[in-house]
């Protein structure tokens, strides 16, 4: 995990782009390994065969640019709920933790369609995790918050967590620019999220910009397809220098906050 975690990690700091394949190699391995471990803990159930079809579909809408034929959904809904119902009914230890994987997908699925997530890599890493660790994974005195048995863990799921634990180590990083904004008298809503660059460099930099022109006036932006129609809208009115907010390489955070819930464990369970 943390060869493949620090390689995608790399990947978005440099380039703002992750290959596809770090997070086909997590997902694959963690459905395969935790069917795997399923079965030779309990038994082998066809409940367990549905739920990794099911999973595997998740695979596929993920990477397979399926173009979210409706079909693959009620596919799923038929896979995961039928056998999840089975092994809560047969009292099944696993059941909960098979139940994390489609609540994590729609949940960051939602997400990322109102653009909460902003970027795919953000929700194939998160996903790739939710099948890595559907449960905490525990190793000799590891990790040192005890997570077995706290009925937190079942909603505080390894990957939801790893999203938390990887926005508040993302607003730690933005401290720097709020305060430097402060300090050079910026003022509005703009300055938690961002900083003032002239246009041309923003062009050039790993930048997103937080204002479009609409009618004439200046708008915030909720959705960005290309920021360069953007900058050429701002540019012919007359704007040399935006408000931008950085593009954020997420992975970078949501792989040290794997680590440390690997490692740690879950710090908000200290808290709540």
């Amino acid at each position: 995990m943390v060869t493949v975690l620090s390689s995608a990690s790399i990947s978005d700091w440099r380039t703002r782009e992750v290959s596809d394949a770090h997070w086909i190699v997590l997902s694959v391995v963690g459905v395969a390994a935790f069917t795997a471990y399923s079965i030779l803990e309990n038994g082998f159930k066809w409940e367990y065969v549905a739920l990794t079809a099911g999973s595997c579909l998740i695979v596929i809408d993920l990477f397979a640019n399926t173009n979210r034929f409706l079909i693959i959904y009620p596919a799923m809904a038929v896979l995961f709920a039928v056998p999840i119902y089975l092994l809560y009914i047969q009292g099944d230890p696993f059941t909960a933790a098979w139940t994390a994987i489609p609540a994590s997908y729609t949940i960051f699925l939602l997400m990322y369609i109102f653009g909460a997530i902003p970027g795919g890599a953000d929700i194939k890493c998160l996903m790739s995790l939710a099948f890595l660790f559907p449960v905490y994974p525990t190793m000799f005195a590891l990790p040192l918050i005890g997570m077995i048995g706290n009925p937190l863990a079942e909603i505080f799921t390894f990957a939801v967590s790893a999203l938390f634990l990887g926005a508040i180590l993302t607003m730690m990083v933005a401290l720097p620019w709020i305060a430097n904004n402060l300090i050079r008298g910026e003022q509005g809503r703009e300055l938690i999220l961002g900083r003032t660059m002239e246009l041309a460099e923003a062009r050039t930099s790993h930048v997103w910009p937080m204002h479009d022109l609409e009618d004439g006036r200046l708008v915030r932006v909720h959705y960005i397809d290309d920021p360069a129609l953007i900058y050429d809208r701002l540019e012919a009115a007359g704007h040399e220098r935006i408000w931008v907010t950085p593009m954020v390489p997420f992975v970078v955070p949501l792989s040290m906050a794997a680590v440390i819930l690997a490692v740690i464990g879950n710090p908000l369970f200290l808290f709540i």
